[in-house]
Protein backbone atom coordinates (compact mmCIF):
# COMPACT_ATOMS: atom_id res chain seq x y z
CA UNK A 1 0.00 0.00 0.00
CA UNK A 2 1.39 3.38 -0.93
CA UNK A 3 2.12 5.95 1.70
CA UNK A 4 -0.61 8.24 0.33
CA UNK A 5 -3.27 5.51 0.52
CA UNK A 6 -2.16 4.54 4.01
CA UNK A 7 -2.46 8.15 5.16
CA UNK A 8 -5.94 8.50 3.60
CA UNK A 9 -7.10 5.20 5.14
CA UNK A 10 -5.79 6.25 8.56
CA UNK A 11 -7.59 9.57 8.32
CA UNK A 12 -10.89 7.95 7.32
CA UNK A 13 -10.60 5.36 10.08
CA UNK A 14 -9.93 8.09 12.65
CA UNK A 15 -12.85 10.15 11.39
CA UNK A 16 -15.21 7.16 11.53
CA UNK A 17 -14.05 6.34 15.06
CA UNK A 18 -14.59 9.95 16.20
CA UNK A 19 -18.13 10.02 14.79
CA UNK A 20 -19.03 6.69 16.40
CA UNK A 21 -17.46 7.66 19.72
CA UNK A 22 -19.45 10.92 19.82
CA UNK A 23 -22.69 8.94 19.72
CA UNK A 24 -26.14 10.46 19.62
CA UNK A 25 -25.28 13.07 22.25
CA UNK A 26 -24.35 15.59 19.57
CA UNK A 27 -27.61 15.21 17.68
CA UNK A 28 -30.25 17.87 18.21
CA UNK A 29 -33.49 16.85 19.87
CA UNK A 30 -36.28 16.66 17.29
CA UNK A 31 -38.99 19.26 17.71
CA UNK A 32 -42.66 18.40 17.31
CA UNK A 33 -44.43 19.96 14.36
CA UNK A 34 -47.52 22.06 14.96
CA UNK A 35 -50.52 23.13 12.94
CA UNK A 36 -50.27 25.94 10.42
CA UNK A 37 -52.87 27.25 7.96
CA UNK A 38 -52.67 29.77 5.12
CA UNK A 39 -55.67 31.49 3.54
CA UNK A 40 -54.70 31.50 -0.17
CA UNK A 41 -57.18 34.26 -1.00
CA UNK A 42 -55.79 36.78 1.50
CA UNK A 43 -52.20 35.65 2.17
CA UNK A 44 -52.74 35.50 5.94
CA UNK A 45 -50.85 32.79 7.82
CA UNK A 46 -52.06 31.17 11.07
CA UNK A 47 -49.33 29.31 12.95
CA UNK A 48 -49.64 27.54 16.30
CA UNK A 49 -46.48 27.33 18.42
CA UNK A 50 -45.46 24.64 20.91
CA UNK A 51 -47.35 26.41 23.72
CA UNK A 52 -50.62 26.31 21.76
CA UNK A 53 -50.64 30.06 21.03
CA UNK A 54 -51.75 31.01 17.49
CA UNK A 55 -49.97 33.79 15.59
CA UNK A 56 -51.56 35.42 12.54
CA UNK A 57 -49.69 37.55 9.99
CA UNK A 58 -49.70 38.48 6.31
CA UNK A 59 -46.96 37.21 4.01
CA UNK A 60 -47.28 36.98 0.26
CA UNK A 61 -50.02 37.59 -2.26
CA UNK A 62 -53.25 35.79 -3.07
CA UNK A 63 -52.44 32.76 -5.22
CA UNK A 64 -48.90 32.19 -3.86
CA UNK A 65 -47.94 28.62 -2.92
CA UNK A 66 -46.97 28.47 0.80
CA UNK A 67 -44.48 26.15 2.52
CA UNK A 68 -42.46 26.07 5.75
CA UNK A 69 -38.81 25.31 6.50
CA UNK A 70 -35.79 26.15 8.62
CA UNK A 71 -33.96 28.43 6.17
CA UNK A 72 -31.24 29.70 8.53
CA UNK A 73 -30.68 26.46 10.53
CA UNK A 74 -31.74 27.98 13.86
CA UNK A 75 -34.24 25.20 14.66
CA UNK A 76 -37.31 27.34 13.92
CA UNK A 77 -39.50 26.75 10.86
CA UNK A 78 -40.52 29.96 9.11
CA UNK A 79 -42.62 30.66 6.01
CA UNK A 80 -41.64 30.53 2.42
CA UNK A 81 -43.68 30.83 -0.73
CA UNK A 82 -43.47 30.27 -4.45
CA UNK A 83 -44.95 32.93 -6.71
CA UNK A 84 -45.89 31.38 -10.02
CA UNK A 85 -46.36 34.76 -11.74
CA UNK A 86 -42.64 35.63 -11.51
CA UNK A 87 -41.12 32.19 -10.79
CA UNK A 88 -39.42 33.34 -7.58
CA UNK A 89 -39.26 31.73 -4.15
CA UNK A 90 -39.54 34.09 -1.16
CA UNK A 91 -38.24 33.04 2.27
CA UNK A 92 -38.72 34.69 5.65
CA UNK A 93 -36.60 34.11 8.78
CA UNK A 94 -39.30 35.05 11.30
CA UNK A 95 -42.96 34.23 11.82
CA UNK A 96 -44.04 37.83 11.41
CA UNK A 97 -45.67 39.98 8.77
CA UNK A 98 -43.47 40.98 5.86
CA UNK A 99 -43.28 41.87 2.20
CA UNK A 100 -42.68 39.21 -0.42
Amino acid sequence: MSRRRLLAASFLFGLAFAVLAAGPGLAAEPQADSVGLVDPETGIWYLRDETGRTTAFYFGNPGDYPFMGDWDCDGVDTPGLYRRSDGYVYLRNSNTQGVA
